[in-house]
């Protein structure tokens, strides 16, 4: 398949490797378990598409604006997102690896249960963003903001945070043992919450 979906399609089990759909506009196009291997989806742009349980191996994402958009249960493996922008968007249960994301823009939507275990998220910020239980063990965060997040059981093993800042956002339950906060940001209720998960009796 080579022609560009409209919106309202719905797309399913279709391998899309090598497609060329550069500067496509994909708003309300549904694709289920396809794959998107090598595929460049440059400057593509979509409000309120869905992407459940697809491929993006080696994909080229670079400058793409995902609006209100889907993107549950997929893989992204060697993936390109070269000044992506997710605002609004939804990837719960989505997984990356050997992914290239910066510079990326994530605004808002739901992160959840999100495998980044080992990216370079270096100087990102993530503003109002859902990342409960989101795996973020041995990346790299120096100078990551997170601006009003939930980052409930968030894994934070092996982190490196120098610089980082977290102040408002919550931090319950998330599992930050062994982690050097030499220059991190929080604030007073962070504070309270890290020393209390760490063992610390408040009276």
């Amino acid at each position: 398949m080579s022609q560009v979906p409209t919106s309202g399609d719905r797309v399913v089990g279709l391998d899309l490797s090598e497609v060329d759909w550069y500067a496509a506009d994909l708003s309300g196009v549904s694709f289920s378990d396809c794959r998107f291997g090598d595929a460049d989806l440059t400057e593509c742009r979509a409000v309120g598409a869905a992407f459940d349980g697809c491929t993006f191996a080696g994909a080229r994402l670079n400058a793409t604006r995902w609006q209100a958009t889907a993107f549950v249960a997929c893989q992204f493996e060697r993936t390109s997102c070269f000044d992506a922008a997710f605002d609004g968007c939804k990837l719960t249960g989505s997984r990356f690896a050997s992914a290239t994301l910066r510079p990326l823009h994530v605004s808002g939507g739901d992160w959840s249960f999100v495998q980044l275990r080992g990216a370079d998220l270096q100087g990102l910020v993530f503003d109002s963003v859902r990342m409960s239980d989101i795996d973020l063990s041995a990346t790299d965060l120096r100078g990551t903001t997170f601006r009003d997040c939930d980052l409930t059981r968030a894994e934070l093993r092996e982190a490196r945070l120098h610089g980082a800042d977290l102040r408002g956002s919550r931090l319950a339950e998330a599992d930050t043992s062994g982690l050097d906060l030499d220059g991190v940001r929080i604030d007073v209720a962070q504070a309270v919450e890290l020393a209390v998960h760490r063992g610390a009796v408040l009276e």
